[in-house]
């Protein structure tokens, strides 16, 4: 027995010599076995076999393959390993090592370490080359290797060196082999070459077609006879010269068989990566060259592709550098232009969105689970539940979201937002609401309700499987429970249905494998299994296991008919047989997607550093596949680059695509636009047709084609509506019918709204367009500080308590300590399960609570500030509502509804009236002032200013206690250094502002004279004219009125006062927004 090495210069993988091998050792044995790099190129070699007469008794496979049926049987009671035992092995040995870093990085190494070379790495021979790191990482194989045994585990390297002994030791009768088509072999799969010839006849047949394939041939050649030498199953004879190679003649037959390409193709493999020497290829249609103008127009220009340069019965190969991408772009194009996909591909669990969003699942089910056990009790407080927090970093829970809208889920999509908006608007969410809602049937799905259950005991494969069960019942079903997506046309819905399937499927099927693999290791968290972890440890190491599985993804459409479309990875692609398809496209060539690495992996460099296995070349290796993958076409070979990258930026050709343009006389070009125009040089515009960006409809649609156009309208500007729909802006309140009242009802922060901007009172009070999100800001804060000083003064007023006095100043702060604590603990206190206390303020962070602090500390200086204003004045109202239910108040031909702060009154009936603004002193004077600098002229009509709050309540409060006079309607700043603003009777500011310095400047901005008329000759015939405070405050109604009559005639086009009037504006596309 011995190893027999043979060369041949043919291309097809069942050469002459492999041929000849085949039927001599049917001959002599009665069967023979072909092992193979792939299972594609097992197929094609048994396609290849049948067309020659040769079938019955030649086996054909990879060498992983045959070892792993032959151990089952025949191997020594111990398992081969998958991934996920192995990783979880590694990390614990990892673990309990010293003076190693645990990271998914050293993790990694180790794991390509051992499954590439463990039996070597338990006697490693040259350490002196290793710094003392890397020597601690190699002495933790022997131990993984003492765990993995403990386990009756072992690798596929380990078994690659045992088989053979195992099978000779059992008396099997081991039949001819044959090894074709490989570039490389691992040193574990040399080794079992070697010990194959000491059973039986081994032969290795290594094709030398010239170019980068040939040389990394010859390297496996050297590497193999090496081995061989090793083990005595080979020596060199005279007839096979000092190379120790028997060259093969090609047969007559063999050229027969060969791959008719076309000339240009033929001159392109022959002479690609040979040398500069070479003559440029004159092109003749054989390939093309695809330049989508970026990222955004690469899949309709694939597809779009396949479409004009194929037919429906043509061999067509896509080749991707990401595959994941080229899945979501490419399927439902292809399909709906009238191709059939089968994708053959090996992708990222994690880069899936199936797979994306259960991991997302998993780790939030896991985390809250754990929350839920810690979180603190909630206990009765004065009749009702008060709700303790803790950590509450997971608030909301967006990645549950994300979940529930994707298709695994099965949850409509208004279900899931309705949800989604009840936690978000939910800061006291308990972890234990969040679980209790996903488990509720009603709230999200069956599927979803029934994994969560089991998922809360530990089984995450039950969990998957629940998720899985819908897409296995029925076509129909599954259709049904995927959510609809924004933009997807009818007819392409089933498509998606098809493939998200098909999809599911696959990467559930490596959910059971990887739990059933660390199950078997001991790694679970299911309750009923002993030494069972705890769910949120087990959650975040299947999370880590998962991130680094593949999903296997065999998925073909039978919707069209024809041959299908193969999509591939190029790795992947350039192991099919030579002029085994009629088109090639190769995608992905810029040096963004499809890297050369400028060293080999550290796993390759230590395994040569310590003289286990050659380091590959990554130069020679990209050359080598690139060669096979031109090699693949027989008549059309197209090349696909973008010209910009995602960031818009110029991209840059892939090495191998330099190098191959090269040949055309295409030197490497920078510049995007030069490159583009040196291409359709050569190749011409037919060849290389422009596919732009800027066409969105058709690079978004499915099948390339823009949507039909069922009208048109051009736009009228913002808020600009047709007379008929006028009526519709204003709407009566409950309970009232459209004829009965056409008064608005409406707040004085409203009115200021419809002022500032009507179309922004029409969004954000009408439409009530607003973020769902229950916040922590100024709007609560402010509610807060309300509340607060309401009580305190109410207080205050009760005792008869003076603020202005040391003594009542002290009880002020009193009150404020004890008020503040009580009413931050009523924010805890749920009005139900789901729904907070209105506008509630809830700290969720250490940030939050210091800015809790920092409001306590603002009150307290208002106090202090507070008692220098308003000499002889006695806060009188506080917080009083008017305008609800029977209570009518009418103010400039609107209904009013709100509350009033406060309102003080001296001994004369003298009222100033107080509206408490809780934001930065910052331009405070200049925004609530009633006037503009310099003053009011006596006599000129009102400029509206821009805050009118506190006239309307000054007016209000006049007409609902006309036993006071209004002497000033302000506006009181709560936060910072504090500042008082608004409008007030220019003999009483010396007592309003008290012992606070006010400046000439401001006094003409705040100060009303008595005998202004702000332009008014009378209200009615016979009638003297309003001066002073009453006039201003009859001339702001007057001109709101007129402004409230527009919107009662349903005016609400965008006219912003200022830029400051586009601020917190949700209409975000207006063409009159003066501010971001």
């Amino acid at each position: 027995m011995s190893l027999r090495i043979v060369e041949t210069e043919e291309e097809p993988l069942v050469s002459a010599p492999v041929a000849a091998a085949v039927r001599q050792g049917l001959s002599s044995g009665g069967s023979a076995v072909l092992l193979v790099p792939s299972f594609a190129a097992a197929l094609d070699a048994q396609r290849c076999f049948a067309a020659s007469g040769i079938g019955m008794g030649v086996a054909c496979t990879t060498p992983s393959a045959w070892v792993g049926e032959r151990w089952e049987v025949w191997g020594d009671g111990r398992r081969i390993v998958g991934d996920a035992a192995r990783h979880m092995m590694v990390r614990d040995v990892l673990e309990q090592a010293a003076g190693l870093e645990v990271n998914p990085g050293t993790v990694e190494l180790l794991c390509q370490l051992v499954r590439a070379a463990l039996p070597w790495l338990q006697v490693p021979g040259e350490l002196d080359r290793l710094t003392p790191s890397e020597r601690r990482l190699i002495a933790c194989a022997q131990s993984y290797a003492c765990e993995l045994h403990e386990h009756d585990m072992l690798e596929e390297c380990e078994a690659d060196l045992s088989i053979a002994p195992l099978l000779k030791k059992a008396g099997v009768s081991m039949p001819s082999m044959v090894f074709a088509g490989f570039d490389a072999l691992s040193r574990g799969q040399r080794e079992l070459a070697c010990s194959l010839a000491s059973c039986t006849q081994v032969i290795f047949c290594c094709q030398l077609t010239g170019g980068a394939a040939a040389q990394t041939a010859r390297q496996l050649l050297r590497e193999l006879r090496a081995s061989a030498a090793a083990a005595g199953v080979w020596q060199p004879s005279p007839a096979q010269g000092a190379r120790g190679g028997v060259r093969a003649a090609a047969s007559p037959a063999s050229r027969l068989h060969a791959p008719r390409r076309a000339p240009e193709l033929e001159e392109l493999r022959r002479s690609l990566f040979v040398g500069h020497d070479a003559d440029s290829i004159s092109p003749t249609g054989a390939v093309g060259v695809v330049l989508p103008a970026g990222p955004l127009a690469e899949g309709r220009a694939v597809a779009q592709t396949v479409v004009r340069a194929t037919t429906g019965e043509d061999d067509v190969v896509i080749a991707v550098a990401d595959v994941a991408r080229a899945w979501r772009e490419l399927p439902r194009k292809l399909v709906l232009c009238g191709r059939d996909i089968e994708l053959q591909a090996d992708v990222a669990f994690d880069s899936l969105e199936s797979g994306r969003a259960f991991l997302e699942y998993v780790q939030e089910v896991a985390r809250l689970a754990d929350l839920a056990a810690s979180w603190p009790t909630e206990e009765e407080a004065g009749g009702a539940v008060k709700v303790y927090q803790g950590r509450m970093s997971w608030w909301p829970p967006r990645e549950l979201t994300d979940f529930l809208l994707s298709a695994i889920a099965h949850v409509p999509a208004w279900r899931a937002h309705r949800l989604d908006a009840s936690w978000r608007a939910n800061r006291l969410l308990t972890p234990a609401t969040v679980l209790a809602d996903l488990m509720t049937e009603k709230k999200t799905s069956v599927s979803v309700a029934r994994a969560t259950r089991e998922l809360l005991r530990g089984r995450v494969a039950s969990a998957a499987a629940k998720l899985l069960s819908p897409f296995t019942s029925s076509k129909q079903a599954v259709a049904a429970d995927l959510p609809a997506q924004d933009g997807v046309p009818p007819e392409d819905a089933p498509i998606g249905a098809q493939l998200f399937a098909a999809e599911a499927k696959a990467s559930f099927s490596q959910v059971f494998a990887v739990a059933q693999d660390l199950k078997e290791i001991g790694v679970t968290a299911d309750a009923e299994t002993a030494g069972a972890m705890p769910l949120a440890a087990f959650a975040a190491v299947f999370t880590e296991v998962m991130r680094q599985v593949s999903v296997p993804l065999r998925i073909r459409t039978q919707s069209c008919g024809g041959r299908p479309v193969r999509l591939m990875e190029l790795r992947m692609a350039s192991r099919l047989a030579p002029g085994s398809a009629d088109v090639v496209i190769a995608c992905g060539l810029t040096s963004e997607e499809d890297p050369i690495p400028r060293d080999v992996s550290l796993a390759e460099e230590l395994l040569d550093r310590m003289g286990i296995e050659s380091a590959p070349d990554p130069l020679m290796q990209a050359r080598t596949r690139f060669s096979h993958l031109v090699a693949i076409p027989r008549r059309r070979l197209v090349l696909e680059r973008s010209l910009k990258n995602a960031a818009s930026e110029d991209a840059y050709s892939s090495v191998m695509l330099t190098e191959l343009l090269a040949r055309y006389g295409i030197e490497g070009e920078n510049d995007s636009t030069k490159f583009e125009r040196a291409v359709r040089k050569v190749f011409g515009s037919d060849r290389s047709p422009e596919w732009t960006e800027v066409e969105v409809d058709r690079n978004v649609s499915a099948s390339g084609e823009p949507s039909r156009e069922a009208g048109c309208e051009i736009p009228a500007s913002t808020g600009v509506i047709d007379p008929e729909l006028r009526g519709l802006v204003i709407v009566p309140p409950e309970g009232v019918g459209l004829e009965q009242d056409r008064r608005p009802l409406l707040s004085a922060s409203q009115i200021e709204t419809y002022l500032a901007c009507p179309y922004k009172w029409f969004s954000l009070r009408r439409l009530r367009l607003s973020d769902a999100d229950a916040l922590f800001s100024g709007a609560e804060m402010g509610t807060f500080a309300h509340r607060v000083l309401e009580v305190v003064h109410t207080q205050l007023f009760e005792e008869g308590a003076d603020i202005h006095a040391p003594a009542g100043l002290q009880r002020a702060h009193e009150l404020l300590d004890s008020e503040f604590a009580e009413h931050l603990a009523h924010q805890y206190i749920p009005i139900n399960a789901s729904r907070t206390q209105p506008q509630a303020l809830i700290a969720h962070n250490t940030q939050q609570e210091g800015r809790l602090s920092a409001l306590k500390e603002d009150l307290a200086s208002f106090l202090d500030y507070e008692s220098a204003l308003f000499v002889g004045f006695v806060p009188t109202l506080f917080e009083w509502d008017f305008g609800r239910g029977d209570d009518v108040v009418e103010y400039a031909g609107a209904r009013l509804v709100g509350t009033v702060d406060r309102v003080d009154v001296d001994e004369h009936g003298l009222a100033v009236v107080i509206d408490y603004k809780h934001r930065s002193v910052a331009g405070f004077a200049r925004e609530y002032d009633v006037f503009d600098k310099g003053g009011h002229a006596p006599g000129e009509d009102l400029t509206l200013p821009h805050r009118v709050q506190s006239l309307i309540y000054g007016q209000v409060i006049r007409r609902a206690h006309p036993d006071v006079k209004v002497v000033a309607a302000l506006y009181l700043c709560t936060r910072g250094v504090h500042e008082l603003a608004g409008a007030l009777d220019v003999n009483l500011a010396d007592r309003v502002f008290g012992s606070l310095p006010i400046s000439s400047q401001r006094m003409a901005r705040l100060c009303v004279k008595p005998d202004d008329t702000f332009g008014s000759d009378g209200a009615a015939e016979g009638q003297e004219a309003s001066c002073g405070m009453a006039g201003l405050l009859d001339a702001c109604e007057e001109a709101i009125a007129a402004r409230i009559e527009r919107m009662r005639a349903g005016c609400i086009e965008a006219n912003p006062a200022n830029a400051d009037a586009c601020k917190w504006c949700p209409v975000l596309n207006c063409e009159k927004r003066l501010a971001r």
